[in-house]
């Protein structure tokens, strides 16, 4: 049979006078021992029985209790200990798994004088013995208040370095007091127990006619014989250590003077020690010793002056400096040593060798310090590292032959960003035209934007071309220059540039030798079309080798050339063109030549600019408007736009019916996209095809009744009602099974048919739509959504709307309130509600009320009916299990809402368990009352006494029955009484 919980048991306890108690102890052992080994707090009169009857079983469970601020236990737990029993101390006492109090542990030392004598402190379980195998200082401590010298000889043995001299003396007045002179002379002749001063007193006060008096008159400081020299301190010991209680006169603060003492003693034995150490020395040994002893000696002088002593200290002169350090300080200044060009470049590539991939320390430009030839011959006897190639590049002093060779090893891996030291040999330092990781353009620009290198000479001497012409920048007025030039030879006929653009990706010789090849080869290219046209890339990239370099010299060509040659062009150079922004009269011609589709490649990324986008938008072409949809940033408006078919410029004469069609590949990309924001949009489009491939996407749904009937009712408008009735009836979507569950939900399919039915099918769907589009109808949705499982939460419903809608639209709080008076809304919307910002407060006050009805594991959300008050669920439903010290948290936090009254608890909750411990709680010792709920916990405790005189009386059997009886009663706790009474009569 299972045990009443200790919360209440300890509530039949306070409603018990002494009498009762003093019975209930035998007959209710089990259940009182484990309320006393509980936290739960006590009665006074419960403690003083317990103690009165002596029951060993009772005061074990009651010492080896859990402690903590519970009223009535801290000093129940203290009595206990003053009565010195051995056999509760070692439970009274704790260990370091189980902390106690500081006080508890003093007061169980203390207690141990009156019984010191007693055999069980000494017994194998006994405190005594326990604590003499341990050396944990924080459980040994109080023991220095114990009446066992052994046990204090442990204690300063284990820790009393770590003790402060008040400490020592406070042990040797402990050891006098219960081991008398003997005992005390044996602790003072103990080597390393005591500090110097307290062995010194203990003998002094051994020797004395009255050792007691002795002993206080040295701790006080009052008559301090001469023979305690209590200048000196224990050798190893400290003088800092644990936080002590006041119980003696501490020794305060060192006086000024020993303060000097201790720096004077610290320098001097400082420059003690750095002139004892060996000449030459170096590194951190002499600083050590000196640390040492600078250390030894303030420890000494801070010791003294703890003790009230006065130390002298006379600091060493310093030792003389060397001469030329002596006249280095005279002057201010140091002789700086002379270094030869030879030693320096010795010592740069020593720290080459030493640290490979650390840049190396160069001597400032101009200095003549740095032997060019000697690091060019050590290079190549041993190579250097990358890092240090680079960094001798960079140097402003760096030869043409050191540059050459630092570009060939490190090509491809240098840094770009760096002020490298160019020279025209570079250019053909290297054959570029393998190809591999080295442009020319990381020499190019640089070389041209510093005007190292001439740009005319570079299209004339350099090559290969392809890599010059993608190299050179652009920018530069020179550059300019020089590529018009070239490409004013080419002119407007197309078959000179289709020479060259089958020249240029192999062509190794120099822009001038590329022209005039062209030139040369263009009766071959006459009549021919541009070799293997590529169409536009998706998503767009830069070009790269032979089709870059084409592009930039015919960036270069004049106006009129470059309009009479874009008929000729392939799409994918067409596009690369327009990204670079032409000249506006190319750009028109490349629109009147390839349609306006031909600006579907400015279209190509997701960071095109939105003045692009703007401006592309109002061609009304579906090619364009598809690579839009595809590979642009659209707005959500502009996306409904696309796939509706309407017109950024509508025609008035064409009528609503004038729409742009969907191209086949925007279907099928929104046949194979998972993008809400691609698909969402096609509830706006009113397009049969796009409506069937959104509700057969099984990765985006739509979920809102108002866009749902919205899609219906724009399908309605451009196709008629009968295409929203052959929408309703289809089974076969693209995606999904054929013959399974129409996508759209059953109550929706119902509203759109009975509309269908009406005289006017489409007015009917447009009120549909309006009211589910309303405040009102999102207010509906959001009950409903939330409502529908206990997973959605308002958030997820308030984003969907606003996915859907592609609006943000704020939160209709006046119909909310609106639907809430007509009928209440749902308990698992209301919580959401009254944490939102703007709830008002009827909906905040039902939201906490509906928050604590969902929070009780009996109740059941039932939809369409009254949710009941709290008070009728604490009428109808069992209490949710007590947990929380001893007591139901629903029940707790259902009373200090005000939604249930104490007397209601009382005579409706149940089961009894779990209102006798809560009830307990309200009433028992100790309990701090409200002040404005004194009156109503006065009326509980007169009631609660009431039925217990009126049920059970004063006899024990019936109160010790209700302990039996209570944790398996599932009733209230008048019919427990009741029950209870009737069973003993």
């Amino acid at each position: 049979m299972p045990l009443a919980e200790p919360h209440a048991v300890a509530a039949v306890y306070a409603l018990a006078d002494r009498d009762l108690t003093r019975a209930l102890l035998n007959r209710a052992q089990e259940e009182t021992r484990e309320l006393l080994s509980s936290s739960v707090p006590l009665s006074d009169t419960l403690v003083d029985e317990v103690i009165a009857a002596k029951d060993p079983e009772l005061l074990r469970a009651l010492a080896s209790s859990r402690t903590g601020d519970t009223p009535g236990r801290a000093d129940a737990l203290l009595r206990l200990a003053r009565l010195g029993d051995p056999a509760l101390a070692r439970a009274l006492f704790g260990d370091a798994s189980g902390p106690r109090p500081e006080r508890l542990r003093l007061t169980v030392c203390e207690g141990a004088a009156a019984t010191k004598d007693d055999p069980g402190w000494w017994a194998p379980e006994g405190l005594v013995r326990w604590l003499l195998g341990i050396e944990d200082m924080h459980l040994l401590l109080p023991a220095l208040r114990s009446p066992f010298p052994e046990l204090i000889t442990h204690v300063l043995r284990v820790g009393g370095d770590k003790l402060k001299p008040r400490k020592h003396l406070a042990a040797c007045r402990q050891v006098l007091a219960h081991g008398g002179p003997e005992a005390l002379g044996e602790l003072a002749e103990q080597p390393g127990v005591l500090c110097h001063t307290a062995a010194e007193a203990a003998r002094w006060a051994c020797a004395s006619d009255d050792p007691e008096s002795a002993l206080l008159e040295v701790i006080r400081g009052g008559g301090q014989p001469r023979a305690v020299p209590t200048g000196q301190a224990r050798q190893g010991g400290s003088s800092g250590g644990r936080p002590e209680e006041p119980d003696l006169a501490d020794g305060g603060a060192p006086p000024r003077a020993a303060e000097d003492a201790v720096e004077h003693a610290a320098g001097g034995a400082a420059e003690r020690a750095a002139g004892s150490a060996p000449e030459g020395a170096s590194g951190s040994a002499p600083e050590s010793d000196a640390e040492h002893a600078a250390g030894s000696a303030a420890e000494g002088a801070a010791e003294s002056g703890a003790k009230g002593t006065t130390t002298s200290a006379i600091p060493l002169p310093p030792a003389p400096a060397p001469a030329p350090v002596a006249a280095a300080a005279e002057t201010g200044t140091a002789p700086a040593p002379a270094r030869s060009a030879v030693d320096v470049t010795l010592e740069v590539i020593g720290a080459i060798r030493e640290r490979p991939h650390v840049v190396p320390e160069l001597p400032a430009p101009g200095s003549g310090l740095l032997k060019w030839d000697a690091l060019l011959l050590a290079h190549r006897q041993e190579p250097f590292s990358h890092t240090a190639l680079s960094t001798l590049w960079r140097h402003p002093d760096c030869t043409e032959e050191m540059a050459v060779t630092a570009f060939r090893e490190v090509r491809g891996r240098w840094s770009r960003d760096g002020d490298y030291r160019l020279y025209w040999s570079l250019l053909t330092a290297v054959d570029f035209s393998a190809g591999g990781s080295t442009p020319m353009g990381i020499l190019l620009r640089p070389g041209v934007a510093s005007g190292v290198f001439s740009a005319e000479r570079v299209v004339r001497e350099i090559g290969p071309a392809r890599q010059v012409l993608n190299g050179l920048p652009t920018e530069e007025e020179s550059v300019r220059v020089a590529l018009a030039a070239q490409a004013a030879r080419l002119g407007d006929d197309f078959a000179h540039w289709r020479a060259l653009y089958t020249l240029v990706s192999r062509f190794a010789g120099t822009v001038v030798e590329l022209v005039d090849t062209a030139l040369a080869e263009a009766p071959r290219h006459r009549g021919k079309p541009w070799p293997k046209p590529l169409g536009p890339e998706f998503p767009y990239r830069s070009p790269v080798g032979g089709r870059a370099a084409f592009l930039t010299l015919f960036a270069h060509a004049d106006v009129a050339a470059r309009c009479a040659l874009v008929e000729h062009l392939d799409g994918r150079t067409v596009q690369a063109m327009l990204q670079e922004c032409p000249d506006p009269a190319v750009r028109d011609r490349l629109v009147e030549v390839h349609g306006p589709r031909a600006l579907a490649g400015l279209a190509a990324h997701w960071h095109t600019p939105r003045e692009v986008i703007e401006e592309l938008v109002a061609y009304d072409d579906p090619e364009v408007n598809t690579a839009l949809f595809k590979w642009t940033d659209l707005t959500d408006a502009e996306r409904r736009r696309v796939l509706s078919g309407r017109r950024t410029r509508p025609n008035p004469e064409a009528g609503p019916g004038d729409r742009l069609p969907v191209t086949e590949e925007l279907v099928l990309a929104l046949r194979e996209s998972a993008r809400p924001n691609w698909l969402l949009p096609v509830v706006d489009s009113g397009d049969p095809v796009l409506c069937r491939v959104l509700l057969g996407s099984r990765r985006v749904k739509v979920h809102t009744p108002a866009q749902q009937l919205h899609m219906l009712t724009t399908l309605g408008e451009r196709h008629g009602p009968e295409e929203v009735r052959a929408l309703l009836d289809e089974t076969s979507f693209p995606g999904r099974k054929p013959g399974g569950r129409h996508p759209l939900p059953a109550k929706t399919l119902e509203a759109a048919g009975a509309a269908l039915d009406a005289a006017d099918p489409l007015a009917a769907l447009r009120e549909l739509a309006e009211r589910a589009q309303s405040p009102a109808g999102k207010a509906e949705y959001l009950e409903e959504a939330t409502a529908a499982s206990s997973d959605t939460s308002l958030a997820w419903a308030f984003d969907r709307w606003d996915e859907e809608s592609g609006t943000s639209t704020p939160m209709p709080w006046a119909e909310l309130r609106d639907l809430h008076g007509t009928r209440p809304l749902h308990d698992r919307l209301l919580p959401h509600l009254a944490g939102l910002d703007g709830c008002p407060p009827e909906l905040q006050a039902a939201g906490k009320e509906a928050n604590l009805r969902l929070s009780h594991s009996g109740y059941t959300v039932r939809r369409g009916k009254t949710p009941p008050s709290v008070a009728e669920m604490v009428r109808t439903l069992p209490l949710p299990s007590a947990w929380h010290h001893g007591e139901s948290p629903w029940l707790r936090e259902a009373y200090e809402s005000g939604r249930v009254s104490l007397d209601e608890i009382l005579h409706t909750a149940h089961p009894a368990p779990t209102v006798v411990a809560f009830l307990g709680n309200q009433t028992g010792p100790g309990r701090p009352v409200r002040q404005e709920r004194f009156e109503e916990t006065r009326r509980l405790d007169e009631t609660l006494r009431g039925l217990a005189r009126e049920h059970l009386g004063s006899d024990p059997e019936a109160w010790a029955l209700v302990l039996r009886l209570l944790p398996e009663f599932e009733g209230t706790l008048p019919e427990l009484l009741t029950a209870a009474g009737a069973v003993v009569s």
